[in-house]
């Protein structure tokens, strides 16, 4: 449960901002949007019901070459406007770019470099060594060394994608603060960074670029749904519907069509949730931050006890992951608890980590190894107690 919660928010959330670059792209009502997010996780759903993992592998190849040609395009299109890559390529420090520290212990400054390395380092720490998409991934190669192989590759081609998304960055902002004139009244570069792109596709590209990476960008959020959707179904009938020995025997007929049933509601789930994501303030860096990576620390921590912590016990593994989701979900939303400032959302993965194998390894300290229902109940009750009184804390501190 701990995967498949922040699974589907992260599906919900990756539909969502789909949703909300076409209605940017085209430029029609915001209501559209759930149109939209209706018929992206429609289309997805089905492709991934009737293909199984092979489809979605192929796909996400395609896709994945889609998106890049896309970025390049963009690049081409601004260079030729403006004559030249030098024309945008930046010189000089942003009027609107807050100061940039290179290290600070202070939580309510957003960012620093090496703020940004720790918090990426870890994430994909965890994410590579829990994440099912990720493990399923990697279960689907050869052998060991081709999955070693394919671990380097997918290092290598995020390293360039990166690369060449930073770039686009600075052509989108080289060319709007070379053209003012160019931005809506209701947006700024401060404020609205998420925006510039989609209107730099809706309005300043000829109609068949404009429409290819408009392709470009939903096929890559569809190959994110598609993968993430064959994940959390494999979980969902592994560890809950195929727990009886009746229910693994049974037909393949039988179990294909479980797994599609499963997919068809988890499709509709998503849908669904991808509503109520967008009530999450930030950019979408920070509400992917907020939402998603909540539990990315609590489930690599359940893993590092199970293979690494010889004296770990369930009871252990179990609060340490409840106690780093309470101090996730603290940082995340300090501004909300106490009305002030708010925090970094760069320190939501290492402190829920850290808190995490803490509080864990401590609380498997106790004896309550096959313990009576009512002996666990008194131990969970004592492990409430300084969660009960540090949020008792933040309620006052608010005031």
């Amino acid at each position: 449960m701990v995967y498949v919660v922040p699974r589907l928010i992260w599906l919900a959330l990756i539909l969502h901002i789909s949703s909300e670059v076409l209605v940017a792209v085209i430029g029609c009502d915001r209501r559209w949007g759930l149109l939209f997010a209706l018929a992206a996780g429609a289309v997805t759903t089905t492709y991934t019901l009737l293909g199984g993992l092979r489809t979605v592998m192929i796909t996400e190849v395609v896709q994945s070459f889609l998106l890049l040609l896309g970025a390049l395009l963009t690049l081409l299109s601004i260079s030729v406007r403006l004559g030249g890559v030098a024309a945008w390529w930046p010189t000089h420090w942003e009027k609107h770019w807050a100061p940039q520290e290179f290290f600070t212990l202070d939580p309510h400054v957003r960012v620093s470099v090496v703020g940004v390395f720790v918090y990426y380092l870890l994430g994909n720490f965890c994410v590579t060594g829990t994440d099912q998409v990720a493990i399923q991934r990697f279960l689907t190669t050869r052998d060991a060394p081709a999955a070693r192989r394919a671990f380097f590759l997918n290092n290598f081609a995020t390293g360039i994608v990166t690369v060449v998304l930073g770039l686009v960055g600075a052509a989108l902002l080289g060319f709007f603060r070379l053209h003012p004139e160019a931005i809506p009244g209701h947006l700024t570069l401060a404020k609205n960074g998420d925006a510039f792109f989609p209107l730099y596709i809706g309005r300043y590209l000829p109609t068949g670029v404009s429409g290819l990476l408009v392709a470009c960008l939903l096929a890559s959020a569809m190959a994110v749904l598609a993968a993430s959707i064959n994940a959390t179904v494999t979980v969902l009938c592994k560890d809950f519907i195929e727990i009886s020995p009746a229910r693994r025997d049974r037909s393949e007929a039988a179990k294909l069509l479980q797994t599609r049933l499963v997919t068809l509601a988890v499709g509709a789930l998503v849908i669904l949730a991808s509503v109520g994501v967008g009530l999450v303030r930030g950019d979408f860096i920070e509400v992917a931050t907020k939402t998603v990576n909540l539990l990315t620390a609590p489930l690599f921590g359940l893993f590092f006890f199970g293979m690494f912590v010889k004296f770990a016990t369930p009871f252990g593994a179990l609060w340490g992951s409840i106690y780093g989701t309470a101090a996730a979900i603290t940082i995340a939303y300090w501004d909300v608890f106490t009305g002030g400032r708010g925090l970094s959302f760069l320190w939501i993965i290492p402190v829920s980590l850290a808190v995490t194998l803490a509080s864990g390894c401590l609380l498997s300290l106790p004896p309550t190894r096959q313990r009576s229902p009512a002996a666990l109940a008194a131990f969970s009750l004592a492990a409430l107690a300084p969660l009960a009184v540090f949020f008792g804390w933040i309620k006052g501190y608010g005031r």
